[in-house]
């Protein structure tokens, strides 16, 4: 059961209730980014980037240096390709 629209939704009409909807939407929005900006930052993107292994995958002796390598390969700049300029 979803918790948060219970409860936000009771807050949401009480703050509109006492000083209008306006403050209240300005309001909840900056308790949204005060709250979930922090939070986004605590995301990964992958297992690799919290040192881990996907499932199966087997530790090399040298599991540091296969990390630091997949990252400097992702992190290299592409040349862009266009489609127009393809026959």
């Amino acid at each position: 059961m979803p918790i948060g629209g219970a409860l936000i939704s009771p807050l949401l009409a009480i703050g509109v209730a006492s000083v209008g909807w306006r403050w209240a939407a300005f309001a909840s929005g900056c308790i949204f980014l005060l709250v979930c900006l922090p939070l986004s930052f605590q995301l990964k993107r992958s297992p690799e980037s919290m040192g881990l292994l996907p499932d199966g995958d087997v530790a090399p002796a040298d599991f540091g240096e296969v990390i630091l390598r997949r990252m400097r390969r992702r992190t290299r700049t592409q040349p862009p390709t266009s489609r127009a300029a393809r026959p």
